[in-house]
This record gives C-alpha cells, sequence and structure tokens, in this order.
C-alpha cells in the first residue's frame, strides 16, 4: 500500500515543482528553410547566368530583358557563394573551406572596386569571355558596377568570418545588412522604374538578377546564423518574434504595393499628384494600424490565457498540497547539501507533510530548512541510509529499502520510498517496527524449536 500510495504522492508533486514553460524557443526551422532556399536559389542563378556567358545566350544573362546583364564573373562568384552558404547550412566543419569561398568572393570584389577608383585595368573582367564595347550601363567590357563589387566585397568578408568567434559573426551579420541595403536600393527602383536607383548615369548599373541575388545571400547569410539577431528573434515562438514578423513583413510589403498602385492610378488618370500622395499616406495608416492592433490583440488574448492558465495551475497545486498535508502516509522532500567541490555532505528538509511530522515526533516548523545531520545527528550512523540517499539525488536511481533509524530514544524500523525529483529526492516513509518486532519473534521461535527438536 505503501508503494501505491508513493505513485500518487509522485504525480502531484511533480505537479507541484514543474518547471515553467520556456517563453521562446530559439530557432528554428523558418530560419533554417529560408537560407536553404537562398542558397539554392544563388547556386542555380549563378550557374544560369554563366550558362548564358558559355553558350552566348543574351536571355539567361538578363533574364527580365532589362537591359542590363550580369557579368560572367559575378555570376561565378555567386556560384561561390552559394555553396559556401550552403556548407554553413549543412556543414559548418569545413571552415577552411568556407573561409576560402569567401576569400575568393571577396577577392573579385576588391580587385574590381580597385579598377573603378584608380582607372588601373587588371585584366579580370574579360579574363573568361570578352564583351562587346559599348554595353548598357557598363564602365568597361565584362566590369560589374561599383555598387556590386562592393556588395560581393561585403559578402566574401561576410561568409570569411561567419565562423568566428561571437564579434566576428556580428561584423557578419553587419555587413549582410549592408549588402541587403544596396540591393534593397536597387530592387525598389527596377519596381518602380526609377534608373537612378540601379544606375549611375552613363557610367554602371546593377542587373535585376544581380541585386535579387545580393538580397538572397545577405538574408541567407543571417538566417544561416539563426542564434543571433535579427533571426534570433524573428525565429522565436513568443508573443515578440510573432509580433517583429508580423511587422516586418507588413513594413516590406505594404509601402512597396501601395506605391505600387499609386503610380498606377496616377498613369491611368484616376488622380493627381497630390491626391495621390494624400491617398497613399491614408492607407499606409490605415493598414499599419490594423496590423499593430492585430499583434496588440494577439498578444493580450495569450496573456490572458496564460492568467487563467496559471490561476488553474495554483488552484490545482493547493488542492494538491492539501491531498498531501491530509495523506497519512509520511512524505518528505530533501534538498542536497554540497561542499565547495560540490561533494553532497547532508540533506535537509524543503518539504514535510502532517504524518511525516508526527512520525519522526517533531513539529515541522522545527524541521524545514534545517539539516537532517543536525536535527538527529544518528541518522547518518546506519549503514547505507546516506549513500542510498545520495544515489537518488546524484544519479537519479530509484531505491525502494528498510533501514534502523531512532528519532527518539526508542529503536524503529521504517520502510523507505526514495525517488529523485528535479535534483531533490522525495521520501515516502512508513513506520514498521511491530512488524519487524513480529518477525523477530517469530524467527525467535522457531529458532526455540529447532533447538527443541534438536
Amino acid at each position: 500500500s505503501l508503494c501505491a500510495t508513493c505513485a500518487e504522492h509522485l504525480a502531484i508533486v511533480k505537479t507541484r515543482t514543474r518547471a515553467p514553460e520556456a517563453s521562446a524557443a530559439p530557432p528554428s526551422s523558418l530560419a533554417h528553410r529560408l537560407a536553404l532556399g537562398a542558397a539554392a536559389y544563388v547556386i542555380n542563378g549563378g550557374l544560369v547566368s554563366f550558362a548564358g556567358w558559355l553558350t552566348g545566350t543574351p536571355r539567361l544573362t538578363d533574364w527580365w530583358n532589362a537591359g542590363i546583364t550580369i557579368k560572367a564573373n559575378a555570376a561565378l562568384a555567386f556560384f561561390i557563394a552559394g555553396c559556401a552558404l550552403l556548407l554553413i547550412i549543412l556543414d559548418s566543419k569545413r571552415r577552411g573551406i568556407i573561409r576560402a569561398f569567401g576569400a575568393a568572393i571577396a577577392t573579385i570584389g576588391a580587385h574590381t572596386l580597385i579598377q573603378h577608383v584608380t582607372g588601373i585595368d587588371l585584366g579580370i573582367d574579360t579574363l573568361m569571355f570578352d564583351e562587346p564595347p559599348g554595353a548598357v550601363a557598363t564602365a568597361a567590357p565584362g566590369r560589374m558596377g561599383p555598387p556590386a563589387s562592393a556588395s560581393f566585397l561585403a559578402m566574401g568578408v561576410a561568409l570569411a568570418i561567419s565562423q568566428g568567434r561571437s564579434r566576428a559573426i556580428a561584423w557578419s551579420i553587419g555587413l549582410a545588412l549592408a549588402v541587403l541595403a544596396i540591393s534593397t536600393l536597387s530592387l525598389t527602383g527596377y519596381w518602380y522604374g526609377a534608373a537612378p536607383m540601379y544606375t549611375i548615369p552613363r557610367l554602371t548599373g546593377i542587373s535585376l538578377q544581380t541585386a535579387t541575388m545580393l538580397a538572397a545571400m545577405s538574408i541567407g547569410i543571417m538566417a544561416a546564423l539563426p542564434l543571433y539577431q535579427p533571426f534570433r528573434t524573428l525565429s522565436e515562438k513568443s508573443d515578440i518574434g510573432r509580433l517583429a514578423r508580423r511587422l516586418l513583413l507588413a513594413a516590406f510589403i505594404v509601402p512597396l504595393v501601395l506605391g505600387w498602385l499609386r503610380l498606377l492610378g496616377q498613369q491611368y488618370g484616376l488622380y493627381d499628384y497630390l491626391f495621390g500622395a494624400a491617398l497613399r499616406s491614408i492607407v499606409e495608416i490605415a493598414i499599419l494600424t490594423t496590423v499593430v492592433w492585430w499583434s496588440v490583440r494577439a498578444i493580450r488574448e495569450r496573456d490572458l490565457a496564460r492568467e487563467r492558465a496559471g490561476a488553474e495551475r495554483r488552484s490545482t497545486e493547493l488542492r494538491m498540497e492539501r491531498v498531501l498535508e491530509a495523506s497519512a502516509v509520511p512524505f518528505v522532500v530533501l534538498d542536497p547539501v554540497r561542499d565547495s567541490n560540490d561533494n553532497i555532505v547532508d540533506f535537509h528538509w524543503v518539504y514535510v507533510n502532517a504524518a511525516a511530522a508526527s512520525a519522526l515526533n517533531s513539529r515541522r516548523e522545527a524541521l524545514l530548512g534545517r539539516r537532517v545531520g543536525d536535527e538527529f545527528p544518528a541518522v547518518w550512523q546506519e549503514s547505507g541510509l546516506f549513500e542510498t540517499l545520495v544515489a537518488v539525488a546524484a544519479r537519479s536511481e530509484i531505491r525502494e529499502f528498510e533501514s534502523r533509524f531512532s528519532p527518539d530514544d526508542a529503536q524503529r524500523w521504517f520502510k523507505l520510498v526514495c525517488s529523485p525529483l528535479a535534483g531533490q529526492v522525495a521520501v515516502w516513509f512508513a513506520d514498521v517496527t511491530a512488524e519487524k518486532v513480529r518477525d523477530f519473534e517469530l524467527r525467535a521461535a522457531d529458532r526455540r524449536k529447532d533447538e527443541f527438536l534438536a
């Protein structure tokens, strides 16, 4: 009956002592999928673009037929960058290869940037393929523009240091954000048809496919490092993570869509410039206010649900504590006392029910917080008792045994069941002195009978 009651009590105590649920879970299937998608897009985009130069197919080097082509060295650099990103996601232990790929990309970007700054032709632009002079938005045949070359320099350094220490990783993410800013500027220019945002008039420009792959790489680098910001917050399953995802999505999509609709309405003569600007502002305010209010309301509903769950849990714990107090089975919870070397040297009481206090001929207030060895100095003299409790606490073993104990002047026997409980020890015990005495008397009678028969 003691063991059956122990199982019931253990369920109660586990409920009372369970750890609270984590509010945020790190990351991150979202970041993993996003990083893999970015790597796949950049690898395939680089291959397709390079194949365009290899086969002489202009449509593969200018996907959207915008007139500005991706250069051969940029296509090759994108393929290498995508492979480096894939290694970071799937096999980050190959740090040497990742750093070599990053260094190669940074070298391509740095040499091209030096050519733009100094005007010196290093011969790397037409090393693989010759491009006819006079290409749109191209300073020299086969040469990518300053925005792209600066982005490749930053991206290569970001990949090379992405497997370093925390400070290096922070710099890697910062460089990726800089690349994202450049690509976003170019993509926004293409979206609205604002050429000055992706070209330097009569000098150079950045192709649309180059801008998309730069954006994919920068997002992929950040997503491949989900334990660091910004993807640490964006990947959380907490209310903060949900709010960040919603607001960030709205911040990107709403202005672009509304700006495009506004220009479309003006082109069809539905309204003039001033009315379009005012109408866009009103719609933006309405949409963003709706998104914010929706997010706040969802967070509030979860807070109320947690409050109700907490109240129910506290009520359940109170009822369960009453069950423990009313139980006729003595029950205590012991917490290990450790020395400076983390060795267990004693135990102290953290919970004692009324039945246990009565069985120990003491008051609960006199036991709680005190060491067992201080309250009952002779308790550890019983062979194996202390070692058994240590095994339960340190090795999470469950033990059931009988032990002799003297809480008062009389020698008494107790049956104990000890179970690990979150680093502590839950102990159920029952006084079996009467059963032991009867057992001793029966054995003595049997011995006397054997002696008489002999």
